[in-house]
């Protein structure tokens, strides 16, 4: 099971944090801004490895660039909760998606 974005990579980015340079990205996690279910941005993982390669980059630090690269990797490609299930549910219907669609995501079809 990959670890989670708000609890697991929030908790290993508090060890790394040496001076207060990761609290911004720690607090991003907390809040979910980077989770892949409940971020309002497009694409969250790109946005979190990028402010993770942009800080890696300019603090010369190998250890959140190794953070980076598992993030990258997929180890904290978040899984969906049962809210994230029925809302993705109900914007199925809402635009009368194909059968299939539910197969694929494994979510229960409309009756």
């Amino acid at each position: 099971m990959n670890k989670s974005t708000n609890r697991d990579l929030a908790l290993e980015l508090s060890q790394l944090d040496q001076e207060g340079e990761l609290r911004q990205i720690i607090s991003n996690c907390l809040n979910n801004v980077y989770h892949d279910f409940k971020s309002q941005l497009a694409f969250p993982k790109v946005e979190l490895a990028t402010d993770l390669y942009n800080l890696a980059k300019d603090l010369k630090r190998g250890d959140i660039m190794e953070v980076r690269y598992r993030v990258i990797n997929g180890e904290f490609d978040d899984s969906a909760d049962e809210s994230d299930l029925q809302e993705m549910t109900a914007w199925l219907s809402d635009e009368d998606a194909p059968e299939v669609i539910y197969d694929i995501l494994g979510l229960p079809k409309p009756e």
